[in-house]
């Protein structure tokens, strides 16, 4: 059966689901739901205006806004126009032309607005084909069709399939060396796999996902021990941090070379590190991150890293001081005192001695509120940001010399904090470590701050 005559047929079949079925026009539900309790801290210039709780509108209530453009017979015409627009290509060009590409993937992209995962999926199949058939088996223009495979496949739910199709377009970039597009598929690739191991920090693997792995184990032989969230999570982490390594690499190899591409991608390698060390899922029980060897120093090897290469790439004053007070952060978030104070010692000293450097002491140093750690700006890996309720709790603190939290007393709270969240959020501060603050000429060895700390968690 040839491809024309499988369209008309899917898209028959399309029609009598749209025409009985008026309302099955909602994308995928994609297995995502975070239910997971966050805090973020909030300055005191801030605190003056009153938080209150938000409510985010539904995934239904956004999809109830499109289904006036997609109304079935708006969609089935869409489609019949396309469908039309490729047997044309292909009795002009033929049927293996790279003219065709363009159209499957329009095809594709409408199907997916209707929830038709499947159809989206096969049509990108045949697009894929048609550039293995003109452009080579390992033409590197199939690439942007396997992402759009991967996306939707993980939309849907992320399975064994998946690690497959990464791992052929893995071997596309190892084939083609050099290429400028290498760099965006490899951080492309890096991104989905941070996802999913922020997912799966959070909901655990999806039902989908355990039947899939148990069916292997029923039917492969030898049932291997089954995977848990973690070790899936840790595997993405790991298979992302080296895919960014290997951008960095692709990107070396670019003429000229993209500096701020490059300090990007060092900085994407830095946050994967903050991302292990602020989920505790990632350690043995009981393990505190000050014990987890193999995260500290590799974290500090590519802080070091960044550190020499801040000396030169941009080369301000700013940017030296600032890698140097990542690096003493890091240190102290490890329990390493020594080396780290000598480190902000010698970050004081170096601003001192620049013209200029009064306010970078003032911002980094000595600003008004306690600055916590980690306190690198890319909180994404960290914090979700999707919540349906939010609000506030204010809490009055004492730091000692080394940024650690002796005292926490509850000031204040939005209607939305209940009890059980002040409690979390009291061991949250805890556990906090805050960057040492130098004023009035030394290290303060003990202060008091009043902080409020937004929160956001999932009702549903």
């Amino acid at each position: 059966m040839d491809w024309s005559t499988q369209s008309r047929r899917r898209l028959a079949a399309l029609s009598a689901v749209l025409a009985v079925l008026p309302c099955a026009v909602a994308s995928a539900q994609s297995w995502i739901e975070l239910d997971t309790l966050t805090f973020s801290p909030v300055g005191a210039a801030e605190m003056a205006a009153v938080s209150t709780p938000v409510q985010i509108p539904s995934q239904s209530a956004r999809n109830g806004e499109r289904q006036d453009q997609l109304a079935p017979e708006f969609i089935v015409s869409r489609i019949r126009a396309v469908v039309e627009e490729v047997e044309t290509a292909e009795e002009a060009y033929g049927e293996n032309s790279p003219r065709l590409v363009p159209l499957l993937m329009t095809l594709a992209g409408i199907y997916l607005e209707i929830g038709e995962s499947g159809s989206a999926i096969a049509v990108l199949e045949q697009a894929k084909q048609i550039v293995r058939r003109s452009e080579g088996l390992y033409s590197l223009d199939q690439a942007e069709l396997i992402q759009q495979v991967i996306e939707i496949e993980m939309a849907i739910t992320p399975n064994e399939q998946l690690s497959e199709l990464e791992s052929d377009l893995g071997d596309l970039v190892r084939r083609n060396p050099g290429d400028p597009r290498n760099v965006d598929i490899l951080t492309s690739m890096a991104e989905r796999q941070m996802e999913v191991a922020r997912q799966l920090l959070i909901n655990g693997l999806p039902p989908a996902f355990l039947l899939n792995m148990n069916l292997v184990g029923e039917f492969g032989g030898r049932r291997s021990a089954p995977p848990t969230a973690r070790s899936m999570a840790a595997s993405m982490l790991r298979r992302a941090r080296s895919n960014y390594g290997i951008a960095m690499r692709e990107a070396l190899n670019n003429v000229p070379v993209n500096i701020p591409e490059l300090l990007e991608l060092e900085q994407t390698i830095v946050d994967t590190y903050y991302f292990e060390l602020m989920n505790s899922s990632f350690r043995r029980r009981g393990q505190t991150y000050r014990g987890a060897g193999q995260l500290r120093f590799g974290g500090a090897r590519v802080l070091n890293a960044k550190l020499d290469n801040s000396r030169l790439y941009p080369g301000t004053a700013e940017a030296y001081s600032s890698a140097l007070i990542e690096l003493a952060d890091w240190h102290l978030m490890f329990s390493s005192f020594n080396r780290a104070m000598h480190l902000y010692d010698d970050a004081l000293t170096y601003l001192q001695a620049q013209e200029g450097g009064e306010p970078l002491i003032e911002r980094m140093l000595s600003p008004e509120a306690p600055v916590p750690l980690p306190a690198s700006e890319s909180n994404e890996n960290v914090y979700s940001g999707l919540s349906d309720v939010r609000g506030y709790i204010d809490v009055e603190i004492k730091v000692n010399r080394f940024g650690g939290v002796r005292d926490v007393n509850m000031m204040g709270r939005s209607a939305s904090a209940t009890d059980a969240v002040a409690r979390r959020l009291k061991r949250f501060v805890y556990q906090t470590r805050f960057r040492p603050r130098y004023a009035d000429g030394e290290w303060q060895q003990s202060a008091r701050f009043t902080l409020r700390y937004e929160f956001g968690y999932s009702s549903s």
